[in-house]
């Protein structure tokens, strides 16, 4: 694996080395794949690499630096070989156990803190978020909650389910080291909203990102190596299958005016809102994604 090259080079040489090498791969981002590897690798900052970039890198370091770009070459997420993902404000840990955060699903963090800020007059409010993964979701809604319906008024409960122990894993991790001690977040095992729905409660606000890319396509979507787990993408042979079990439960957890948000991408969005009125939602809407792509879907239960 590159053995003649010389270990004894600058910050800037790798730097320059990785980036060169990642244009031979299918990256769109080989520069920032580099600095994000090596800063990595150095246990550094991207910013701190241009302060040193004349430092020279130890043999071992070096070595690592290798190692990770070439598990990049073959399609490994930089945020796999790292183990961390910038979402909303915070970074999240993630393995392969979980989908990596995506910059679009923070429109739907977006238009929560939006829904709850507009329920601040209800000193109650029930909160979930269905299949919760890295628990990205639940843990950026839940930061910025607290700070403007503050616990000494308000009786919050808020769930994040999944139907995976080591998703669930994952997502107490990154609950514990970015929230710290005290929060109030149930996560519960089980099958989409089932959990919720055995706690008998009535839901103001039901968030989920779920598995909703059609089998043929999530199988041409791993072709590059990317190996984030097929079950949180998989949605059945058009996207929908967990979202047609979704929505009846939806129906069943909703209180009055309660709200559900629910990412369905590009692929059946359209469809998902036909589902959504056929139940009886109202209200409905689909927000695009910074690509202009159907994202986010909104709907009402009155």
């Amino acid at each position: 694996m590159n053995e003649g090259i010389n270990n004894s080079g600058t910050v800037g040489f790798w730097r320059n080395w990785g980036t060169k090498r990642l244009s031979e791969s299918a990256t769109a981002s080989p520069s920032l794949d580099s600095m994000l590897l090596l800063a990595f690798a150095l246990e550094t900052s991207k910013n701190n690499l241009f302060v040193h970039d004349s430092d020279v890198v130890p043999e071992l370091k070096a070595n690592t630096f290798k190692e990770f770009i070439e598990r990049r070459l073959k399609g490994e997420p930089v945020a796999y070989i790292t183990e961390q993902k910038a979402f909303w404000k915070h970074d999240f840990y993630v393995n392969h156990s979980v989908l990596i955060p995506k910059p679009d699903t923070e429109i739907l963090v977006e238009k929560a803190v939006q829904i709850l800020k507009q329920k601040k007059e209800k000193k109650e409010l029930c909160i979930a978020d269905v299949c919760t993964g890295s628990g990205c979701i639940a843990v950026s809604v839940y930061s910025e909650l607290i700070h403007f319906l503050p616990a000494e008024e308000y009786d919050i409960q808020f769930f994040a389910t999944d139907i995976s122990d080591k998703a669930l894993s994952v997502a107490k991790k990154n609950a514990d080291s970015i929230l710290g001690s005290g929060y109030k977040i149930n996560f519960l095992k089980g099958d989409l909203l089932e959990p919720i729905l055995r706690t008998g409660l009535q839901f103001d606000l039901i968030m989920s990102n779920p598995p909703y890319v059609p089998s043929k396509i999530v199988s041409e979507l791993l072709q590059d190596g990317r190996n984030e787990p097929e079950l949180a993408l998989d949605g059945g042979e058009d996207g929908l299958k967990l979202i047609r079990q979704m929505i009846p439960q939806v129906w069943n957890a909703l209180a009055k005016n309660g709200i559900l948000l629910v990412e369905t991408g590009e692929y059946n969005a359209d469809e998902t809102r036909n589902l959504l009125k056929k139940r009886g939602f109202v209200n409905i809407l689909t927000y695009t994604d910074l690509g202009g792509q159907q994202r986010l879907t909104i709907a009402e239960k009155v």
